[in-house]
């Protein structure tokens, strides 16, 4: 059963584990309904029931044992309420990260006061920065998950 581009949506941005388990099924070591939950500290049932919605969305396919990355990469609007749940389900996620006196991750918060100029120069920096990742990223060999959340605004 196919769903809609609006009802997928809906459901990919509602919580960052459908894009979590969609991405990981593009590394092989990930493929696996086990070492997903593990890599995600999810109940095997749960994660077992977000591989089989991504199947019927046909975002990833199921091959026996292991599940695959299919398709599906894709982005809501930029003044879609669904843009505001995906950033905030991610941060929430880093959050629980920083928390985890084990974690790997980088995770850097600053409120300072600048100039006019430098905020531009500071933004600029920051949208070349995500430029650059994409270059990087985009045909980079799937063999880890990550997450990168960028922020700079005016208070």
């Amino acid at each position: 059963m196919e769903h809609s581009t609006d009802n997928l949506q809906l459901n990919y941005f509602s919580t960052w584990i459908w894009s979590a388990i969609h991405f990981l099924t593009s590394i092989p070591e990930y493929q696996s309904l086990e070492n997903i939950s593990d890599r995600l500290g999810l109940k095997l049932s749960v994660t077992l029931q977000f591989l089989e919605q991504l199947q019927t969305q046909g975002l990833i396919e199921n091959q026996g044992q292991r599940w695959i990355y299919k398709s599906g990469e894709f982005h809501a609007p930029k003044d879609s309420p669904l843009v505001r749940l995906h950033h905030q389900n991610w941060r929430m996620r880093a959050v629980v990260d920083a928390q985890d006196l084990n974690s790997e991750g980088t995770h850097f918060t600053a409120v300072q006061t600048v100039s006019k100029n430098d905020y531009e120069k500071i933004k600029n920096l920051l949208l070349q920065f995500i430029s650059e990742a994409s270059s990087i990223a985009g045909p980079s060999t799937p063999e880890e998950g990550i997450v990168i959340t960028c922020d700079v605004f005016k208070i």
